[in-house]
C-alpha cells in the first residue's frame, strides 16, 4: 500500500490531466478520482465517501485537493515528518484575538497579514500569503489542499459536512476538529493553484450556514468576504 494517497473531484478532466494525473511530484501517490462530469455531486459527499472506505490498519496520508492544484515538489518527504494528529493545509489564517473588533474596512488589510503559508495563484503566479519555516497552528486551512492522515480520520471520526457542497467545508473541518482538541497547521510548499476562487450566491450561503451552526459573527478564513 502506497503512503500517500490523492483525493480530488474532478469535472474538467484536462485540467486535472495537467495538474495531477501527469504530475511528477505526485507519481508515488494513489490518485483516487470522484468524476463529478454529470452528477454534479458536492465536494464533501465526496471526501466523505473515501473516508467511510478508510480501515482501522491503514497507514497512510490523505491530500484532499482541488482538481486545479498543483504540487511543484513531492510532497512525501515532508509529510514524513509530521505529527500524525493534527490537519494540515498549504495556506491558512490565524487571526488575533481581537479580530471581532476589526472595522470591516480594515479586515482585508489584516487578513493579508494574517495568511501564513505561501502559495501561488492563477496563470500568473501571484504569491499569497507568507512562507513559514515551522508548522504553525492557524484557525482554519484553506480548501483547495487539506491534508490528514487516514489514522486521524478513523480515530476522531473526522467528516466534512455535506451541507457545505463546494465552499468553506475545510474552514468548518477545522472549527469542528479545534473544539475536539485537534489543531489545524500549515506546511509550507512550493505548490500553485490556478483558481482565485468563486463568490456567488452558494458562497454566501455556505458562509450564513457556518455562522449560524458555529454561533461565530466572523469566520476566520483565507476567502473571508
Amino acid at each position: 500500500m502506497r503512503e500517500l494517497k490523492v483525493v480530488t473531484v474532478v469535472n474538467n478532466f484536462e485540467l486535472f490531466e495537467r495538474c495531477i494525473k501527469n504530475n511528477e511530484f505526485l507519481s508515488e501517490a494513489d490518485v483516487c478520482v470522484f468524476n463529478n462530469s454529470v452528477k454534479n455531486a458536492g465536494i464533501s459527499e465526496c471526501y466523505n465517501s473515501f473516508m467511510e472506505r478508510i480501515k482501522p490498519e491503514d497507514d497512510f496520508w490523505v491530500i484532499f485537493m482541488h482538481q486545479d492544484f498543483i504540487f511543484n515538489e513531492n510532497p512525501i518527504e515532508k509529510l514524513q515528518k509530521l505529527d500524525k494528529n493534527c490537519i494540515y493545509g498549504v495556506i491558512g489564517i490565524l487571526f488575533p484575538v481581537f479580530f471581532l473588533q476589526i472595522k470591516p474596512e480594515f479586515i482585508f488589510r489584516v487578513l493579508r497579514r494574517c495568511m501564513l503559508g505561501q502559495i501561488y495563484e492563477g496563470e500568473g503566479k501571484r504569491r499569497v500569503g507568507h512562507k513559514v519555516a515551522s508548522h504553525p497552528e492557524v484557525n482554519t486551512l484553506d480548501c483547495c489542499c487539506c491534508i490528514i492522515h487516514s489514522s486521524l480520520i478513523k480515530a476522531a471520526r473526522l467528516r466534512f459536512d455535506e451541507n457545505l457542497k463546494f465552499h468553506m467545508y475545510v474552514e468548518d473541518l477545522c472549527i469542528t476538529a479545534k473544539k475536539n482538541g485537534i489543531l489545524s497547521r500549515v506546511i509550507q510548499f512550493d505548490c500553485l493553484h490556478l483558481s482565485r476562487g468563486s463568490y456567488g450566491e452558494d458562497f454566501k450561503e455556505s458562509v450564513l450556514y457556518i455562522k449560524k451552526k458555529h454561533k461565530i459573527k466572523r469566520i476566520n478564513s483565507t476567502c473571508f468576504k
